[in-house]
């Protein structure tokens, strides 16, 4: 027994003294390239952009091999606004990256934003294009959910602006950009104090979206909202280009845009600070309805709109005649001057809207003994396909040809074949420029299904138009039984398909 216990003694003692004089091991590449990048994530936590780079580039040289800490790497020298290296960074992983999921996906809205930065327009085109062949392809499930993305950064003195594009193939949404303008804070002057008081501010948003125009039609807004006040800089007939609204948004950052218009989005009582009563009073047929307070103020915008009698589809044939525009939008604010900032209110609130307040509002407004085109056009603009199907077959028998060809548009877009229906009975009584507004909506429903009508600007275009309404009525004939709503249909592709 001592015998053993003497072995033991011996072999622990030896144990011991050999594991004291063996040498530690020694770090390898690769953890040395994890300690980098622990050191890049801390500085990147404190906005230190350039510092971070310079961790995750030291890093790469020791993993050379790593993927992570190349994004990591990309990620930092855009924010370090190297936007050079960033995107050097950036095609390397692209070129090793699997087509059409959602790491291409993800590499690729990157490179949008980095493309931006270097002004590489024509390379930012093409890559917004290959996002949205993803988006189509339907490999990537985070392209398939994404409403949009950040088409650029924009870096001023103090702010950053980020511009968000919508992804929106076939209109529903009423915003095509959103540009946050964020307060910046230089890294080196940053302490506590600033970094908890100026982390995330936002000062500002812009957008342009979809509005009824002050003197009735559909049409584009350029708007800002900042502090307690909206301002409109600029409407538009048709969708604006990304260059010209880009443009007019640095003009109104460096403060040298003129706003058309402005009103406080919010009156206070500067001696109690509280909200003060609306100047307008509700009238007595719409309080006498007993709405919620929400349903109470669509109806109430509503009913200021009835007012405004405008030939809504007076636009629609201006056209792009830009001179024409703006001496329309000259005398219809000057005969309306508030109408634009009503037909605001109410999209702002049928937007923030729960369904059973829209259809107490709507059930409210159909009770109105008449109501004005420009109303009806308004409404519809805001409601989009949130329309209760009430409010779209009444629209539908407007007197204004916009509204009606609107409300046929919804319906057919929301499943109801009526709507068809009423568009291509709409043809068949249109001249030459009714026709071409027509067949947009006939288009976006079912496809491009037969050729478009002549050309109205063309000499021959009433000789012409005959013909083409036979072949429009034969292609509804054969084809209108043979129709169904495709529920499944994804962006892009037409709402019906044959059975």
């Amino acid at each position: 027994m001592m015998y053993i216990q003497s072995f033991l003694f011996v072999f622990l003692a030896a144990a011991c003294l050999r594991a004291f004089c063996e040498e530690p091991p020694k770090p390898t590449a690769k953890d040395d390239a994890a300690a980098l990048v622990k050191e890049g994530r801390a500085f990147f936590a404190k906005a230190h952009y350039a510092e971070a780079l310079r961790s995750f580039e030291k890093a790469l040289l020791k993993d050379p091999a790593g993927k992570e800490i190349r994004t990591m790497a990309a990620v930092s020298a855009y924010w370090a606004q190297q936007p050079q290296r960033a995107l050097e960074y950036w095609n390397y992983l692209y070129d090793v990256t699997p087509r059409g999921g959602n790491e291409e996906w993800n590499l690729q809205m990157n490179r949008v934003m980095t493309l931006s930065a270097l002004g590489k327009w024509e390379a930012v085109d093409l890559a917004i294009l290959r996002l949205r062949e993803i988006r189509e392809g339907g490999k990537s499930k985070a392209a398939r959910d994404a409403t949009g993305f950040v088409r650029e950064n924009y870096f001023g003195k103090g702010m950053r602006a980020g511009f968000w594009e919508s992804l929106d193939e076939r209109g529903e949404s009423p915003t095509l950009w959103k540009i946050n303008v964020m307060r910046e804070v230089d890294p080196s002057k940053r302490n506590k104090e600033s970094l908890k008081e100026t982390a995330n501010e936002k000062v500002a948003t812009l957008a342009v979206e979809t509005v009824a125009l002050p003197g009735g039609g559909p049409g584009f807004s350029l708007s800002e909202e900042a502090g307690d006040v909206r301002r409109i800089y600029k409407y538009w007939t048709s969708r604006p280009n990304y260059a010209e609204v880009r443009k007019l948004v640095i003009a109104v950052l460096h403060g040298e845009a003129q706003a058309l218009s402005e009103k406080p989005i919010r009156l206070v009582d500067k001696g109690t600070n509280e909200p003060t009563a609306p100047v307008a009073q509700v009238p007595l047929e719409i309080l006498a309805l007993g709405l919620s307070p929400q349903a109470e103020a669509i109806a109430f915008n509503a009913w200021k709109l009835n007012a405004v009698s405008a030939d809504v589809s007076r636009l629609s044939r201006i056209g792009g005649d830009a001179a024409a525009f703006e001496n329309y939008m000259r005398e219809f604010n000057t005969r309306f001057p508030t109408a634009a900032a009503t037909a605001n209110e109410l999209a702002e609130a049928v937007t923030k809207a729960k369904p059973e307040v829209l259809f107490d509002a709507c059930d409210a407004i159909l009770k109105f003994p008449a109501r004005s085109a420009y109303l009806e056009f308004s409404l519809l603009t805001a409601l989009n396909t949130r329309t209760p199907e009430g409010i779209l077959l009444a629209f539908s028998k407007s007197s204004d040809a916009v509204v009606r060809q609107t409300s046929a548009d919804i319906m057919g877009r929301i499943g109801n074949k009526v709507g068809l229906e009423l568009l291509f009975s709409e043809l068949d009584k249109a001249d030459a420029r009714g026709c071409e507004v027509i067949k947009v909506f006939v288009d976006e429903l079912v496809g491009h299904a037969f050729d478009d009508p002549p050309n109205s600007q063309a000499a021959d275009a009433n000789e012409k138009l005959k013909d083409w309404k036979l072949i429009a009525a034969q292609w509804h004939d054969e084809n209108m039984p043979l129709l169904k709503y495709d529920v499944n249909s994804q962006p892009g592709e037409p709402y019906w398909i044959k059975k």
